[in-house]
């Protein structure tokens, strides 16, 4: 509990990470181009973009896929406010699970995601407000934007007699259960923007592996958390649809790796994109 607690399944806002819902979103309901003026004053309220004060703005026709790469909180809050609470939930619940509990084998994991104003509208498309998730979802959200369907997430590969480690006493939970996908029509776009990020991050990526992500960077009201949402696609691996249990010995298959740094000051980091070199290792030690 507490400190001890693991940190991969504690829910905390995922800043910007959460725009790989929220592009599909916008994808789904047409919204593909808007005015982005760098700081958005709207019903007392104020939402700015990370860069608005670097004289790029306003940007007159902010695409979708621009908005994503570099990461536009106006313009996914303007999408969201565009679409509607009642569209964007069912939007949110029906293509990615976000919003009712998954079941899984290490118990429920569960989002938080409450509307109570057209404000925390706009600020939920940007990962902020209320909104709540964890290491283990981000994971399999970064599992779907990429190969198109999320799969419950597992843990255990079966349930043994304590007294008899060869004896099975009940199954894990199945590696290939889906419970959401993507439509289609609106994987490539998503795709795109995620390589966007992956190219513009400058790691170096293993031979025969493609790298697609998503940085994030949560305000908590204390101390910001850093995110980085990523997938190492093995170029021969077009899905994870063969359900077979290994010890993972001589895998060499596709990874996904979400790095959440809870105490960026320590490194005398502003930004994800700042952290890239702790991420690097991750790469470096999980495929190298």
């Amino acid at each position: 509990y507490g400190a001890l607690a693991n940190k991969a399944f504690q829910n905390n806002p995922p800043g910007s990470c959460f725009k790989i819902m929220s592009e599909v979103v916008a994808d789904m309901n047409g919204i593909t181009c808007l005015y982005d003026e760098g700081t958005w004053e709207v019903d007392g309220a104020t939402i700015v973009n990370w860069d608005h004060d670097t004289g790029w703005y306003p940007v007159e026709e902010r695409t979708l896929y621009s908005a994503f790469v570099n990461s536009s909180n106006i313009f996914f809050a303007k999408a969201f406010d565009q679409i509607g609470a009642d569209k964007a939930i069912s939007d949110l619940e029906s293509v990615f699970h976000c919003l009712s509990p998954i079941y899984c084998d290490f118990g429920p994991m569960e989002n938080n995601f409450e509307i109570f104003s057209n404000d925390d509208l706009r600020r939920s498309a940007f990962g902020q407000s209320n909104v709540r998730t964890c290491p283990i979802y981000l994971a399999a959200l970064g599992r779907e934007a990429v190969f198109g369907d999320m799969v419950k997430p597992f843990v255990v590969h079966s349930i043994v007699d304590t007294n008899d480690p060869n004896s099975e006493v009940f199954p894990g939970t199945a590696p290939y259960d889906w419970i959401a996908s993507i439509p289609v029509d609106y994987r490539q776009n998503l795709l795109d923007g995620m390589s966007g990020v992956g190219g513009n991050l400058g790691m170096y990526v293993p031979e025969n592996y493609r790298f697609y992500a998503k940085t994030g960077t949560a305000e908590t009201g204390g101390e910001d958390i850093l995110y980085i949402t990523g997938v190492l696609q093995n170029v021969n691996d077009g899905s994870f649809n063969e359900a077979v249990w290994s010890d993972y010995s001589e895998y060499n298959g596709s990874y996904v790796i979400v790095m959440q740094l809870q105490n960026p000051n320590a490194f005398e980091f502003n930004f994800a994109s700042e952290s890239v070199a702790l991420y690097q290792g991750l790469i470096n030690t999980v495929v190298g």
